[in-house]
């Protein structure tokens, strides 16, 4: 399905890391991939945040419940979207214009019963997501994210500290060549 191994990365969210040899995650949580396609002779970029697990993903929050804040609890719906396509057109290489950023509420490593129950999960929210760029030859994603380490635990209000700690680097999805 992809071209080459190097257009997919893989994050562990409760590490805060890429997998190797990006990082040093440990298990992929989230894919991120990134292809460009071409269609009645205009140029496209394809980029795919999809959720390892099938019961995992997202779901996005457009309503803020204060001034710039859009998530204070992770949202009890029985079905989360596993996949966020965004799809862009090209112009000389480049993007004809930027995707809108928006937030989501997440979940990873989501165990289930058989019928249906959460065992066990983590609760999380993305803002700002997802900014992508092309820059000095290789394609860029931006995001900031948060993520409540007590499984089961929808809580994800800021409390004056990072929950996590992501490494502050930028990672290339795919290079250009």
């Amino acid at each position: 399905f992809y071209a080459a191994p190097q257009n997919v990365k893989h994050y562990d969210c409760l590490k805060a890391d890429w997998l190797p040899p990006y990082g040093d995650g440990l298990k992929a949580d989230i894919e991120f991939s990134l292809q460009k396609y071409r269609k009645s002779n205009k140029d496209f970029v394809w980029f795919k945040v999809r959720f390892m697990n099938p019961k995992d993903g997202v779901e996005e929050v457009v309503t803020p419940y204060a001034n710039g804040m859009f998530i204070r609890e992770a949202p009890a719906t029985a079905t989360w979207l596993n996949q966020i396509d965004i799809v862009q057109e090209l112009q000389d290489g480049n993007l004809l214009e930027f995707p809108p950023e928006k937030n989501y509420a997440f979940r990873v490593r989501t165990q289930i019963t058989p019928s249906g129950e959460v065992i066990s999960t983590y609760y999380g929210k993305l803002y700002q997501a997802f900014h992508i760029n092309f820059v000095k030859g290789c394609w860029t994603s931006g995001f900031e994210y948060y993520l409540n380490p007590t499984p089961n635990d929808r809580n994800l209000e800021y409390n004056g500290r990072s929950i996590n700690k992501p490494k502050g680097r930028v990672n290339e999805i795919r290079r250009i060549r």
